[in-house]
């Protein structure tokens, strides 16, 4: 299965580039974090196959399973942090005079919550289809459609990401600080306060992690000052500078990484910040991870369905990845495709019921 990790590394590779004599002004635009958030889908699929296989102790697979320890949680960070990011930015941009916080529900909540809920019904098809809805409570089923149970689907990173929403909702729109600083110090402590319920609550996927959304939301707060500052840097010193800290992060998750709970923490947001640095130096023009980044959510979602399918069917682990794979691609697109054209027909409704 290692073979998955290399293909995967020849294309992050493909087409990459590192500016030794310049800075990536754009290092934090959709453009720029695309092909990350490609590369961060792609290894949560992996995370996500290895479950439905029997394990082996031949080398190579034992390299995978290392590989797969090592990385753990890490692999969602970057979602956690683009999304605190790209919502703080929206304040700054559309909220001057409160309109975006006060349709944040029905503009982003809510459109997210409605596809989530719309891929968990598809699991629950699946489930009566093979017979397996059985295993599950109906409060299981009726709670999977927030995320805090499961029926089979992803679900503590979508439950999460709601939590953190609403809290971004109340820290804005309870609040009217003038210094906008005193909103993120309400949605931070908020954040710290979700984290200790959900320590004694659910396992440690389920909030170490999770203070990367408030980072990514201070990241954008401070991002012109730091853009400047390092600006100001001399760019071989600047490079030197990326080069060392990235090399003594990479060191230390080899280290670490056996570190969970409490302790993980400070280790998954000191692995966004260094891959935020080194998005300044390094720019990914790749269509492929493009093309998983445009997807992330669909693929993220519905990628267990094939799994659970064909878990029973094929023996052979590697037709098992492939059939997979090109299911979860396919369904993903097709997901995507009919949930823009829904969009598209309901703002076409609401513009002609404005015009009306």
């Amino acid at each position: 299965m290692i073979i998955a990790y290399v293909l995967i590394l020849i294309i992050l590779l493909y087409r990459m580039k590192i500016n030794f004599n310049s800075f990536n002004d754009d290092y934090l635009s959709k453009e720029a974090t695309l092909p990350i958030k490609g590369l961060f889908v792609l290894l949560v699929f992996l995370r996500h196959f290895k479950n439905y296989i029997n394990p082996s102790n031949n080398l190579l697979d034992n390299l995978f399973y290392s590989i797969d320890g090592k990385l753990g949680q890490l692999i969602v960070v970057m979602f956690l942090f683009y999304s605190g990011f790209g919502i703080a930015k929206q304040i700054q941009i559309k909220n001057k005079d409160g309109e975006y916080i006060r349709h944040f529900i029905k503009r982003r909540l809510f459109p997210v919550w409605t596809r989530f809920a719309i891929c968990v019904a598809f699991f629950l098809i699946t489930d009566i289809l093979i017979g397996t809805v059985s295993n599950y409570s109906l409060l299981q089923i009726l709670l999977s459609f927030t995320g805090w149970t499961s029926i089979g689907n992803s679900n503590w990173f979508m439950c999460i990401t709601f939590i953190l929403y609403l809290i971004v909702y109340l820290s804005y729109r309870l609040f009217s600080f003038e210094n906008k600083r005193n909103n993120l110090i309400v949605l931070s402590i908020l954040c710290v306060i979700l984290l200790v319920i959900m320590y004694f609550v659910k396992d440690e996927s389920w909030w170490d992690t999770l203070l990367c959304f408030p980072l990514g939301m201070w990241y954008a707060y401070f991002q012109n000052k730091i853009d400047i500052r390092l600006h100001n840097i001399k760019t071989y010193l600047f490079s030197l500078s990326v080069l060392l800290l990235s090399s003594f992060g990479l060191l230390l998750f080899s280290v670490k990484i056996d570190s969970t709970g409490i302790s993980f923490i400070p280790v998954s947001l000191m692995f966004a910040l260094i891959t935020v640095l080194l998005t300044m130096k390094i720019r990914i023009k790749n269509k492929i991870l493009d093309f998983f980044g445009k997807h992330v959510f669909s693929i993220y979602i519905l990628q267990r369905i094939p799994m659970i399918i064909f878990k029973d069917f094929i023996d052979n682990r590697y037709l098992f990845l492939i059939v997979s794979f090109i299911i979860t691609v396919v369904i993903a697109v097709g997901f995507d495709y009919l949930c823009d054209k829904f969009r598209c027909m309901i703002n076409k409704k609401g513009k002609s019921l404005e015009n009306s």
